[in-house]
């Protein structure tokens, strides 16, 4: 755990390093040592993360379970001939190299609340994280409207995880709906009286039995996730509060409105998954994967607040985010990141 707690100190200072530098050279080397902070740890990882011997397995045994792009990162490791553990690197290298695209006015507070949200658990699903990592990439080609090459880039990034397209409404809608805020804190509330009321047990057995081949619609059960991941009752409730009250501090006046959209889209569909990951597994994956949705809106938050009272619930949802998803996480293993082990020993 604390390995982990050291390499976020250090994170942090090449990122103030990064932000404050003032020449070229200065800058690409501060941002080089923060690409290689996060990435030698993941690179050099030995049996560190819940999915570690799977992808090894597959690796192994020529599996054509993955879509096309790992089979290429896989491919290129067995034409080299070399060891498995550079499957790891070479991911390493997409997932750590692509948040690069960050803008430098952003970066600190970003790659801060990356490494909360994001780095321990992208040990794990792999492959989502290399499509994270191409949605952030992309977002900012959308920022700089640059639309064409952003679906192009997320077409690549399809090659690597089929849940990249996930991401392509927050870049294709804002074309052509704007929304406020309150439209979409009433959709919000709608939609949680709505899937209240449903019977998500009687919906899963009716798809199930039309669609038997579909792997993660299936139960949770608290016997095997419950104690450990802690997404029941209280910590569900939490995570709702803390969106909610992440959006409604969501500074609409400081960003443009197809971004202001883009952010509202993903929010809801991070509402959606916070609702459903209890019972049915495929949300449980959604969620991990919009959790990115929490970096677009705090890059709202860069501006200065209007008065303390807003200051105060930015502060709260930024110490709920470092104490339960990186402290909390971290403490409970629930990613198998604890203790932290490499090819070279264990730390």
């Amino acid at each position: 755990m604390f390995f982990y707690i050291g390499l976020f100190f250090l994170e942090l200072c090449t990122a103030i390093a990064y932000k404050y530098s003032r020449n070229h050279f200065a800058q690409e080397f501060t941002k080089f040592m923060c690409f290689l902070v996060l990435f030698i740890p993941a690179a050099i990882r030995y049996n560190i993360g819940i999915d570690y011997e799977n992808y090894v397995m597959m690796f192994n045994t020529h599996s054509d379970y993955g879509e096309i792009g790992w089979h290429w990162i896989e491919n290129i490791v067995r034409f080299c001939t070399l060891d498995v553990q550079w499957v790891f690197v070479i991911s390493s290298i997409l997932i750590y190299g692509l948040i690069l695209k960050i803008d430098k006015k952003d970066f600190l507070l970003l790659i801060t609340l990356y490494f909360f949200l994001e780095y321990t658990e992208s040990y794990n699903a792999i492959r989502n994280y290399i499509s994270i990592s191409f949605f952030i990439f992309i977002y900012y080609l959308f920022l700089h409207e640059k639309n064409a090459l952003s679906i192009f880039v997320c077409c690549i990034g399809l090659l690597f995880h089929i849940s990249t397209i996930v991401f392509l409404p927050l870049l294709i809608l804002p074309h052509f709906i704007k929304v406020k805020k309150y439209q979409v804190l009433i959709i919000a509330v709608l939609l949680t009286l709505l899937i209240s009321r449903l019977n998500i047990n009687h919906v899963i057995d009716n798809v199930s039995s039309i669609y038997p081949d579909l792997r993660y619609l299936r139960y949770f059960t608290s016997e095997k996730y419950g104690a450990k991941s802690g997404y029941f009752g209280l910590g569900s409730m939490l995570k709702w509060c803390i969106l909610f009250l992440s959006y409604i501090c969501c500074d609409e006046q400081y960003c443009t409105k197809k971004e202001f959209t883009a952010i509202s889209i993903g929010f809801i569909f991070l509402w959606i998954s916070y609702m459903l990951f209890v019972k049915v597994q495929i949300f449980y994956r959604l969620s991990i994967i919009f959790s990115v949705v929490y970096l677009l809106i705090f890059r709202t938050y860069l501006h200065p607040s209007k008065s303390i009272r807003h200051l105060l619930c930015k502060i709260i949802c930024f110490v709920y985010l470092f104490y339960f998803n990186f402290i909390g996480t971290l403490a409970s293993n629930s990613n198998g990141a604890v203790p932290y082990v490499s090819i070279f020993g264990r730390y």
